[in-house]
């Protein structure tokens, strides 16, 4: 099951009484104008990594609000599951908790860490997709109901 694909496909059709949403109210996406502020704790965010059709995408849940960074670049705090460690990641060899643990490399699976979102010229919300590469991905958000 893709998960991330799945959902962001159902949100594509912007109609969150569509039974494709049954369970999920639409937040952001692509063509579905909302604030930033929207977000919430508990939020789902989900992006697709790339074209290739088995490429899964990634979920990541929004642990608090978004907080102005730098201009209009704001940070996420998120919990997911990934071997790319986000910014401030607890998984990360060079995260102060992790100091006395001699790590000799970052370590994958789930943790917490923060992401950075913007909404580009066309009002779209997007992601970095990792973290200090410039690569942003469209984002899409749905809440739980």
């Amino acid at each position: 099951v893709n998960f991330a694909v799945d959902l962001q496909n159902a949100v594509k059709m912007k109609n969150t009484k569509n039974k494709a949403l049954k369970g999920w109210k639409l937040v952001a996406a692509p063509g579905y104008n909302r604030p930033m502020g929207n977000l919430s704790p508990g939020d789902i965010l989900i992006y697709r990594n790339g074209p290739n059709p088995k490429d899964t995408g990634h979920v990541m849940i929004a642990l608090k609000k978004p907080n102005t960074w730098k201009g209009a670049i704001f940070s996420l705090d998120i919990a997911d599951s990934t071997k790319f460690p986000k910014y401030n990641d607890e998984r990360s060899k060079d995260h102060p908790k992790n100091k006395n643990k001699k790590m000799k490399k970052d370590q994958t699976g789930m943790g917490k860490g923060t992401i950075h979102l913007r909404k580009n010229k066309a009002d779209v919300l997007q992601v970095e997709k990792k973290k200090n590469t410039a690569v942003w991905v469209n984002l899409y958000v749905v809440r739980p109901v």
